[in-house]
Parts: structure tokens; sequence; C-alpha cells
């Protein structure tokens, strides 16, 4: 039977790069930077030993350039409940970190925060953690770096990687080319069983809105925390303000007054993306109507 298999990480880690050395696919687009190449998610045939067909689905990461948090979750739950609900089988998930990343960063915290709340823990034995641009390291004191990156990562101490090899994933090293690649892809194919997503689950099987799972949860945690963060800067700008007009400082009051239009404009938007969350899989399927059409005839054509 042919099976999908998501690929996910950070902008820049080399999804695209990933699947393009294993479909050798011109289409796929790479990028060369780190504003994303990858702005919606996108479905690649890849014939596996040319016996089965691979529906390899690249995704955007959740510090896109190009579109906000709640359009990327909503985009990935779409592709992975419609592949569920047409009975395409899901053999697993591959998460790319790139390996020339010193330290964790809030954007790699935050992605791998929702990756896992994507998967839920039942699923983690079906996922391979990667690290990417080995190929790119110059010398024995960048592999030095790099191989105490890839500790650091496994290190239950850092709380990074560690849980989630604990309840079955699988590290591997990816150097740039088919082969490592196919490594992967020979891991996964391999496994016994096939995964179901805490994501897939809760919106098809449980018929969840998207807030009401894990992932729209901790989604929602964000957007909160951002939003409270913008409405304390908006009081400072309102007493900035007030304070301005007192002492007659015109400039200082437009100032103020153009912070205030930014920050308000910030509110709204982040009230725009949690109520963009209170939707099922049938609403952002309606709103994806032909997009959906075409892709679920595609997968049940294949």
């Amino acid at each position: 039977d042919d099976v999908l298999i998501a690929v996910m990480g950070m902008t820049g880690t080399g999804k695209s790069s990933f699947i393009r050395q294993l479909t050798g696919s011109d289409e796929v687009k790479v990028g060369h930077s780190l504003r994303s190449c990858t702005s919606k998610v996108d479905i690649h045939v890849y014939n596996y030993r040319n016996k089965r067909k691979i529906f390899l689905l690249d995704t955007p990461g959740f510090d896109d350039t190009d579109r906000k948090d709640t359009e990327i979750l909503k985009a990935i739950a779409y592709y992975l409940g419609a592949a569920y609900s047409v009975k395409v089988k899901l053999a697993g998930v591959i998460y790319l970190h790139r390996i020339t990343d010193i330290r964790y960063t809030g954007s790699a915290t935050r992605n791998l925060r929702m990756f896992q709340a994507l998967c839920g823990g039942s699923s983690m034995a079906n996922v391979v953690l990667a690290t990417t641009m080995w190929d790119s390291l110059k010398g024995n004191e960048d592999l030095m770096k790099a191989r105490n990156v890839q500790a650091e990562l496994e290190d239950p101490k850092c709380d990074w990687w560690y849980d989630m090899i604990q309840l079955g994933s699988k590290t591997f090293k990816h150097y740039g080319n088919v082969s490592t690649a196919t490594d992967i892809i020979d891991y996964i194919m391999g496994l016994k069983n096939d995964a179901v997503l805490d994501i897939q689950r809760q919106m098809i099987d449980d018929h969840r809105t998207l807030d009401q799972t894990t992932a729209g949860q901790e989604m929602q945690k964000d957007l909160l925390k951002a939003k409270e963060e913008y409405q304390e800067a908006f009081d400072e700008a309102v007493e900035g303000m007030k304070i301005a007009v007192e002492e007659k400082n015109n400039k200082l009051a437009e100032l103020y007054a153009r912070k205030q239009d930014e920050y308000l404009k910030k509110i709204k938007a982040s009230e725009e993306q949690v109520e963009q969350l209170r939707q099922d899989f049938t609403k952002i399927q309606k709103e994806k109507d032909e997009e959906s059409k075409k892709m679920i005839a595609a997968l049940k054509e294949e």
C-alpha cells in the first residue's frame, strides 16, 4: 500500500532539500537563506525502490516568514486529516534540526513543542529526529561543536529530544546526500506499525475543533501570552502619551500615538488568530474546498 511520510522542522533545516534528494525533482523548491521556501504544505510522490509510492509531505515551520502560525497549523492539520480520512497510512514523521545551531533558540523550542503536540506520545516510535548540515562542517573545530550539539540534543538534562527518544524515536545524521536520506526512509519503511498522530485522532475520530486539540491549545498559550505583552506595551504607550501631552511635547506624543496604533493592530491580530482555531475539520475543508477536492481525488487515484 502507498503511505505518507511527513517532513517537519524549522525554516532552513533542509526539508525541501531532503525531499529533492529523494525524488530528484526540480519542482521541489530549495531555499538558500532563512527565508522560507516552503510557504505552504506540499505533497511530492517518491517511488520507493520502484515498488511503492510514498507521499512526502513538505511542511513550513512555525517560524515561517510569510504565513501566520494559525494558517500553518490549519494547513498541516488539514493535510494530515484528509489523508487519514481516506485511509492513507502514515508510515512516519521526520523532524529535521540544523546541527550548526549551537544554541536551541526560542523559535526552535516553540517549533519542537508544536511538533510534540501534533504527534503525541503514542506515535513517537514512528518519529525520526535527524540533524542536518553535517556536510557543511569545515575542520575539526566545527566537527567537535557539532558532536557537542548532538550530545546536548540527546542529553536528559537538556530536555530537548531525550523524552522522545525514550518513547521510541530514532536519531539520524543526514549528510545532505541521497544515501543518508534513503537510510532514513528505509528505517521508517521497516517499522512494523503505522502512526496515527494526536492531531489526526482528535480532529477526525473525536471531531474536535482545532482549538480543542493538544496542538491548538499549545498554540493558544503562545497567542494569549503575546496578546498580554502587546496589551502591556499599549498601556505603557497610553501613559507615555498622557505625560507627553501634559509636557506639551508634540513629537513624543505623536510617537506614542503611533505605538498605540501598532500595538492595537497586534492585539487584534492575536485575537483573530485565536478565533481561527475555533474550526473543526469540516469547516477547514470547506475553506480549502477546491484544494481539498484535488488532494483527496489525487490520493484516491494514486
